[in-house]
């Protein structure tokens, strides 16, 4: 294998792991010090499941993964089709964690765009004809014959939606907005006595 082959493909394995690291994407956070966790986490799935639609729940840790929306794109995809105007199937799947905090409750929210790299994955470790007596290591099950087509799809993680984010965050905080204070009427001025004459 020429050494420009190996740098390639090296290349190429490093951009479908993403370059992001795949423990600590962050969250976007929002305190809440007038909402106690199970009214925020109420009103933070529904606003998730507005956009998202489905959304899997686990009450008691007061957390909520969305399904995923995909959709389609020809740029910003974080892949080199978007030098030519390719198009990339990409998705976009929320995380909210709630935590009480006192009276209140902190809530948390991650918005990660993934791209589906299956066929660009499936180039590149697609095993090269060999010749010799050594059979190919390659069998049914390593060649995903015995999962779903939806099992041996590959999403890589591009980036955050920071602007999804924040808008959900914003949706959010103005639900638990305190209501204007009431301005107090200021007296009327008392109408001009006709019967006195200048």
């Amino acid at each position: 294998m020429s050494a420009l082959r190996l740098v390639w493909i090296t290349f190429a394995l490093a951009t479908l792991s993403g370059c992001a690291s795949t423990t600590d994407r962050g969250f976007a956070g929002l305190r809440l010090d007038n909402a106690p966790a199970a009214t925020a986490f109420q009103a933070a799935r529904q606003l998730i499941e507005r956009e998202f639609g489905r959304v899997t729940v686990e009450r008691d840790a007061l957390r909520m993964l969305s399904s995923p929306v995909e959709y389609a794109t020809a740029a910003d995809s974080g892949a080199a089709s978007d030098l030519y105007g390719g198009r990339s199937r990409m998705r976009r799947i929320a995380t909210c964690v709630v935590t009480p905090r006192g009276e209140g409750s902190s809530v948390q929210v991650r918005v990660e765009i993934e791209r589906e790299d299956t066929v660009r994955r499936e180039a590149i470790m697609s095993e090269t004809p060999r010749m010799g007596d050594m059979p190919s290591v390659s069998t049914a099950i390593t060649r995903d014959a015995a999962t779903s087509a939806r099992q041996n799809t590959d999403w890589t993680f591009v980036r955050r939606d920071l602007r999804m984010e924040r808008q959900l965050l914003a949706d959010l905080r103005e639900r638990f907005a305190p209501p204007p204070a009431a301005q107090p009427a200021q007296d009327a001025e008392p109408a001009p006595d006709a019967s006195k004459k200048p």
